[in-house]
């Protein structure tokens, strides 16, 4: 039987037999589209481990994904995969509520290592916006942390290009498969993701799905749950950014926001700050304020 010892192949260190197993069983669960909820976490201390647990949560049903998920790990590609059983699985990652079995990667794996922050606002910032997330992922770069974001035009986008662009890393969280560039925008990042020791590329779906309107919000839990600090840069009460954020508070994280009169599109920071989120304005517009107060006068004042 598959599940029973079939020594999976793949593309990382799959380490003891035991493991090989676990791996299978773990990408079998994935597979049955299972997470490790609140009450999944209950039923895997009672089992006693994931070979247990996948018995109790798949049934009938295991033999056959397990077959899938062994045929997967064994097939060669241009991804690796990492499930619940590695090492290598974010230790953050496994504290949320519904965090999945396995991810598929691209890149470098070793930057899920190091520590992170998440970086969130909307797909159209305000001038000011633009300019507080790069400031943002620079000075977090500095301070020595990867960048975390969802790849989405705006917010998301300027900090990973900011990152990189500042010599530093960052970690891209998908809503669709490595086969389907989204958006167009960071087709860049797609490219660049097999061949730049500071990048990486992660998804909960096979390579081969397309994006989906409830990846997105899926995806939202992942980016929070990767980080100890999620900072929300610039967006409405309702957007995108703030699913991030209310996920953050769920799992008891940090949460920053900004406060500035020429972010236009920023109720949901203003709302963050009144209610106790830490504010990083003095950082996000450091430089803007240097270059504000340091412009010349104009050559028709008259004092």
């Amino acid at each position: 039987m598959v599940h029973g010892g079939t020594e999976v192949g793949g593309d990382m260190d799959v380490g003891t037999p035991t493991h090989r197993v676990e791996r299978v069983h773990a990408l079998a669960l994935h597979h049955a589209n299972k997470f490790l909820t609140d009450r999944n976490r209950r039923v895997f201390e009672r089992a006693g481990g994931l070979l247990g647990f996948s018995r109790i949560i798949l049934g009938a049903d295991m033999d056959s994904y397990c077959q899938s998920a062994a045929a997967e790990l064994k097939t060669p590609n241009l991804h690796q995969i990492i499930t619940f059983a590695d090492a290598a699985y974010p230790r953050f990652l496994k504290e949320i509520d519904h965090a999945p079995f396995a991810l598929y990667t691209k890149g470098k794996q070793n930057l899920l290592s190091r520590p992170t922050v998440s970086i969130v606002g909307t797909r159209e910032p305000s001038a000011l916006g633009r300019i507080a997330a790069a400031s943002l992922a620079r000075h977090f770069v500095q301070e020595g942390y990867v960048i975390v974001s969802g790849i989405a035009r705006g917010i998301d986008s300027i900090a990973h290009h900011a990152a990189l662009k500042a010599g530093g890393a960052t970690i891209a969280v998908l809503p669709n498969g490595f086969n389907h560039l989204y958006p167009l925008e960071n087709r860049d990042i797609y490219v660049a993701a097999g061949d730049n020791p500071h990048l990486l590329l992660i998804s909960e779906y096979e390579p081969h799905a397309k994006p989906q309107k409830h990846h997105f919000v899926r995806r939202n839990r992942i980016i929070a749950g990767l980080s100890h600090l999620t900072v929300f840069v610039e967006g409405g009460l309702k957007s995108g950014g703030m699913i991030t954020v209310n996920h953050a508070l769920n799992y008891g994280r940090e949460v920053a926001a900004l406060s500035h009169i020429d972010l236009t599109q920023n109720s949901g920071g203003e709302r963050l700050i009144e209610e106790g989120a830490l504010n990083l304005s003095s950082i996000a517009f450091a430089d803007y304020n240097l270059r504000v107060f340091a412009a010349p006068a104009s050559p028709n004042f008259c004092p």
